[in-house]
Formats: structure tokens, C-alpha cells, sequence
């Protein structure tokens, strides 16, 4: 193994980021994925040729790299994310980058599987790269070293304070308080447990002796998974459920201040709160729960009653029967709402023509997308970017 190639697997494995070296011309010469990271599609990067410094590029998609000038070429380090990618950012990018909404999930566990570096950690990161290209790293001969028991003294037990009966009686009430909230998608309630939520944490840090950071990661896996409780009892898909999940199990392990942990806890509680509001199908029938999901998972793709009905082994006539009885109003006209809604997210947080929205959102053309959005708001979307009326497509 080369000098050249020994210190990119240094890199790829101590930092667990895919390195990549182009020569200076910018064609790649050296690749070394990490499975566990790589994204699966080529890093869209700068024009190489013009690095001449270390340089932190974040491209359309929100995934960051390091660029490292080299006297051979350039080494790209990355991908990695530099922020909490909620939802409403995931959204954005679909936006951007001329996605439907059927493709959020995919791009989801893109995000999820990637660590998330403070800028700290971005510029500590940076300085290790290059000072690692400036000369043939060493390997050195590590010796193993192993305590002999019979030769110490055992260490004393830790000293265990009674326990806070009240404090400890507050924290399950607050538990299930939330958890009913979450249950029941309250957007607006949820906020009243930010900050006791985080309070938890403080509470909670000395639960191991000497490791305040990882104590607070327990309680927010553990939290991760009551909010995934409380989501699936209020009526969410597992689907959904999955990917949020693990999003915020990896974003807990990859933290490493509790200041981050307490702002990861109020993400976690937002998003799981609003996936209810947006997903759930409590009260409905199996097949109409299954029509539901079915709509939400392929809103971007071209949707007909007799696609949808073909899809989940019903007759269309049932199906159409069963959903308007079940949920008050037509299947087509679910649809429509489903798109609309989506439509005005994109509208209030993107600059994409009116038009592309249309598309992302799965109408066929400006016509029928503007006919429909006047129909269920009052207003066309042009009407709506400018003055928007807050309230949910009728």
C-alpha cells in the first residue's frame, strides 16, 4: 500500500467519512466508501481545480464535505451533516431539487445514515486532514496493557442518596401527560413540555456516576421511543414511525454536548407530535387506514380510484363507498386535499415556480393544480405565496 493510499484509510477510519482523491485535473483517482455512510449517489461538488484552500462546501442536497488542496490534486471528505434536518428542511430540499413528496422517506434515511459534525467539529476535523497530507502519517507498534486484580485494590461501591420521591412522581406525570398530547397530535400543547422535557435531562445526568453525557442520552433514547409509542397509538403508520426513529436514535448517539441533546429533545417532540397531526388514521377501518397510507406514500405519482383500489385488492366501487362514509368526504377529493396541502408548504417556504410545484405535488399541469387549490382555499397559489391565509385546505 502506498504512502498516498495508507494516509486516506487513515482518514476514511479514523473519522468513519468516505475520502475521495481527484488528481488536478478533478478525475477521481482514489475512492474508500464507508458502507454505513456513503450516500447512494455521486457527491455533487465544486470545480476542483480551483481548491486552494481547506474549504467546508455543503451542496443542494445539504450534505457537507471538506475540500483539502493537496500538491497531487484535492481529497473530499464526506458527506456529513452540519444541522438537525427536520422535516420542514427535508421538505425544502425535495423542493429545491425537483422531488415529489412520494420521495421524503428515501431521502430521510439518506440524512439519518450520515453523522452530524458541530462547527467545531468541522474545523477540528479540517485541521486533522490536512496535517495528516503534509507528511507520511507514522504506524506505530501499540502494546496491550491489562490491570492485574490480585495486585489492586478493589474500588469502593458508590455512594446511593435517597431517592427524590416527589421529583420522581413529577417526572411519570409529566411522562404521560406528554405522551397523550403527542398521542393526540397537539401541535400547540406539545410546546408547554419543552421545557420541562428538558429539565428532565439536568435531572437525570448524575443517574450514572461520572458520565453526565451519557446518562442524557438514555433518557432521550428512552424518550425516543415513548414519543414512537405515543405516534403509533395515535394512529401513525409504522412506515413513518420507523424512519423518524432511527433518524433520532443516530442524532442522540452522534451528540456529544447536552446542550445539543436538550435541543435534539425538542425536535424529537415536534416531529413526532406533527406526524400524528399529518398521519394518523385512528378511528378507520383496516382498508381505509391501508387507503390512507397508500395515498400519503404515492401523493407525488399519478393517483386514480382504480389504481389505488387494484393496488389493495378492493373493488373501486366499495373502496369509494367505504372512504366517504368512513371519512366524510370523497377519495379523489382527499387526494386533492392531500396535494394542496402540500403544495402550500412548498409555496410559503420555497422560491420554486408555481408551476414545478404543481408537478412535485403529482397534478399534471398549472391548470388543474390552480383550479383545485382556488376550489379547496379561496385563493390561487400565486394569491397565497403573497398573503397567505394559516388555515388548512377545506
Amino acid at each position: 500500500m502506498s504512502p498516498f493510499t495508507r494516509t486516506a484509510r487513515l482518514i476514511q477510519t479514523t473519522l468513519g467519512l468516505d475520502v475521495r482523491c481527484y488528481d488536478p485535473t478533478g478525475q477521481l483517482s482514489l475512492s474508500l466508501n464507508n458502507p454505513v455512510v456513503t450516500a447512494p449517489h455521486q457527491p455533487q461538488l465544486p470545480d476542483l481545480t480551483h481548491i486552494d484552500q481547506l474549504t467546508h462546501y455543503t451542496d443542494p442536497w445539504q450534505l457537507s464535505y471538506l475540500l483539502v488542496p493537496l500538491p497531487t490534486g484535492t481529497c473530499v471528505v464526506g458527506p456529513f451533516t452540519t444541522t438537525t434536518l427536520t422535516s420542514q428542511v427535508i421538505t425544502t430540499v425535495l423542493a429545491q431539487n425537483h422531488l415529489t413528496v412520494s420521495e421524503q422517506h428515501q431521502l430521510t434515511q439518506l440524512y439519518d445514515a450520515l453523522p452530524m459534525l458541530s462547527p467545531a467539529e468541522v474545523t477540528a476535523t479540517g485541521t486533522v486532514v490536512v496535517n495528516l497530507w503534509r507528511q507520511p502519517p507514522l504506524t506505530p507498534t501499540c502494546q496491550t496493557l491489562t490491570a492485574n486484580p490480585q495486585n489492586t485494590s478493589p474500588a469502593p461501591l458508590p455512594k446511593l442518596g435517597s431517592p427524590d420521591t416527589t421529583a420522581i412522581d413529577h417526572h411519570y406525570q409529566v411522562e404521560a401527560a406528554l405522551m397523550a398530547t403527542v398521542r393526540a397530535g397537539n401541535t400547540v400543547k406539545i410546546v408547554d413540555y419543552f421545557r420541562p422535557m428538558t429539565a428532565m435531562l439536568t435531572l437525570f445526568q448524575n443517574r450514572l456516576p461520572n458520565q453526565p453525557l451519557r446518562s442524557c442520552k438514555n433518557m432521550c433514547l428512552v424518550s425516543n421511543t415513548l414519543n414512537r409509542i405515543a405516534a403509533r397509538q395515535g394512529g401513525v403508520h409504522p412506515v413513518y414511525l420507523d424512519s423518524i426513529s432511527e433518524k433520532y436514535a443516530l442524532l442522540v448517539e452522534r451528540q456529544r454536548t447536552i446542550t445539543g441533546l436538550k435541543q435534539l429533545t425538542v425536535a424529537m417532540l415536534t416531529d413526532y407530535t406533527q406526524l400524528v397531526k399529518d398521519h394518523a388514521t385512528t378511528g378507520y377501518s383496516p382498508l381505509i387506514k391501508r387507503t390512507v397510507d397508500y395515498v400519503t406514500l404515492h401523493l407525488g405519482h399519478p393517483l386514480r380510484v382504480t389504481s389505488i383500489a387494484t393496488a389493495l385488492n378492493a373493488s373501486s366501487t366499495y373502496l369509494s363507498r367505504r372512504f366517504k362514509a368512513e371519512t366524510g368526504q370523497t377519495l379523489t377529493r382527499f387526494i386533492h386535499t392531500q396535494r394542496i396541502q402540500s403544495a402550500q408548504t412548498y409555496l410559503l417556504n420555497t422560491t420554486t415556480s408555481i408551476t414545478t410545484i404543481a408537478l412535485l405535488v403529482g397534478f399534471p399541469d398549472l391548470a388543474s393544480f390552480t383550479k383545485q387549490f382556488k376550489r379547496l382555499t379561496g385563493q390561487t397559489p400565486r394569491d397565497y405565496r403573497q398573503h397567505p391565509r394559516f388555515e388548512n385546505a377545506r
